[in-house]
Parts: structure tokens; C-alpha cells; sequence
């Protein structure tokens, strides 16, 4: 009885080692926003600047990178259930930034003025007046109709990390383990 109860232990605290010591799995899952957007009319030079463009599409789709997001899970569904509600999130934000840069014509020049506000101020009339002509003509050349926010195939993988025993965090934590 007593070689069985000694076996048993050694057993069990074999089992706990093997526990403390596995591997740790994590699904990584992540994925990217992009919209498109078509330039309104071909930017004419010697236009009145005054003048806002039409949104009259007039070119092939240009594509612009947003942004991307990548979610953690216990299991690739966990991941990718987080994943989809923050690339909801993005694709709305995706979409107010398009509208604002290309749609908004008094909004670009806004936050062209706003942003260059400093050197502006610095400026003589006729510098400020090239200036201020040049950002207008900047915005117009921006200006365009959204056409539509996409995001990448969610791409998923698993990873995996090892997790120290209790002993050897105790002895990393101790500065025994280090190396020199």
C-alpha cells in the first residue's frame, strides 16, 4: 500500500509539472480597412479658386489605406467575434474620414487653414494669399465622391507561448536565472 501511495504522488506531482510547463495557446486574429473614393473633375489649372468642384465622378477609384486592427482570443471565434465588432468601429471611422476629406470642400480647407494657422500668421498679405491659394487648390484637387469602405479576409493564427513553471518565475523573479 505505502509503494502505492508513494507512486501515486510522484504521479500526480509528475502531472503537475507537465501542467505548469505546457504551452499556453492564443488565437491572433487581425485584418485591414481600406475605402475608396472618385475624384470629382480634373483639377484645372487657372480655375477660380472660389469656385467649389462638382461631385460629378469623373475617374477610376483610388484606394487608401485606413488603417488595421488585429483582436486576441482563447479560441479563433473568440478572436474573430472581437475582431468583426472592432472592424465595425473602423469602417464607420473609415467612412466619416472619407467624407470629410473628400466630400467636404469647406472642411478640407478648414482644417488645411487650422493646421497651418501658425505660418500663415508669420506670413506677409501676398505670401498668405499664395498660400491660402495654394491649400484651396490642394482641397480641390481632393475632392471626390466616397464610393466604399472594405476591409481585408480576416487572417487568424495561433500562438502559442510558454508558460514558466512556478519554480523557474520564482528563480527569474529572484535573479538566480539570469544570464550574464
Amino acid at each position: 500500500m505505502m509503494k502505492f501511495l508513494c507512486f501515486f504522488r510522484c504521479f500526480a506531482l509528475f502531472l503537475l509539472f507537465l501542467l505548469n510547463n505546457s504551452a499556453k495557446a492564443e488565437f491572433v486574429c487581425s485584418s485591414e480597412v481600406s475605402y475608396k473614393w472618385v475624384r470629382s473633375q480634373p483639377l484645372v489649372v487657372g480655375t477660380p479658386v472660389s469656385a467649389p468642384p462638382v461631385n460629378v465622378p469623373t475617374a477610376e477609384p483610388s484606394s487608401v489605406r485606413f488603417g488595421g486592427v488585429g483582436r486576441r482570443g482563447a479560441d479563433e471565434a473568440a478572436a474573430k467575434e472581437a475582431l468583426e465588432v472592432e472592424l465595425a468601429r473602423l469602417k464607420a471611422r473609415a467612412s466619416e474620414a472619407c467624407r470629410k476629406d473628400h466630400e467636404s470642400f469647406g472642411g478640407c480647407v478648414g482644417v488645411k487653414f487650422t493646421s497651418n494657422r501658425a505660418t500663415l500668421q508669420a506670413l506677409d498679405f501676398s505670401a498668405r494669399k499664395e498660400l491660402e491659394k495654394s491649400l484651396t487648390e490642394e482641397c480641390r484637387g481632393q475632392q471626390g465622391v466616397c464610393a466604399a469602405v472594405v476591409s481585408s479576409e480576416i487572417k487568424c493564427r495561433e500562438k502559442v507561448e510558454a508558460v514558466p513553471s512556478p519554480a523557474a518565475a520564482e528563480k527569474d523573479k529572484k535573479g538566480e536565472g539570469k544570464k550574464k
